[in-house]
């Protein structure tokens, strides 16, 4: 096993190696260690196309809430290595101290309860953000 797969699997250090890399870098790299192409990726997370994943290894879009949990569920990796939990993510090392927790609660539930918490936290954030104009 190599040092980069070695970070992706343990949960402490998955942000040395995450935190120098994109969203989109990191489904890259984990997707291409098991040999998928971004077709395979995106049948295992319930796409029709390959053209999400290969808009997100771009960096062009990024998953959503659902989808990320999907991938990082397949792709046997840390949901919070999916997320950028500051503008300054390279030096931050490791998200929030309630992000940990509610992420591990998260990756927990069954794929369809998951999809609905996500989807009551993506409102939530949007009214914060309607508020806050």
């Amino acid at each position: 096993m190599d040092t980069s797969t070695a970070n992706f699997r343990t949960a402490n250090s998955w942000v040395v190696y995450a935190a120098a890399m994109s969203i989109g870098d990191i489904i890259r790299a984990a997707r291409e260690k098991r040999g998928w192409t971004q077709k395979t990726l995106a049948h295992k997370v319930g796409l029709r196309t390959a053209s999400a994943v290969s808009q997100w290894e771009n960096g062009n879009t990024a998953p959503l809430a659902a989808q990320r949990l999907m991938v990082a569920r397949v792709l046997e990796i840390p949901l919070e290595s999916l997320y950028e939990f500051s503008k300054e993510r390279a030096g931050a090392g490791a998200p929030p101290p309630v992000a940990a927790p509610l992420l591990n609660l998260l990756s927990e539930l069954e794929p369809q309860d998951a999809e609905v918490l996500l989807l009551l936290a993506e409102q939530l954030a949007a009214r914060k953000k309607k508020r806050a104009r």
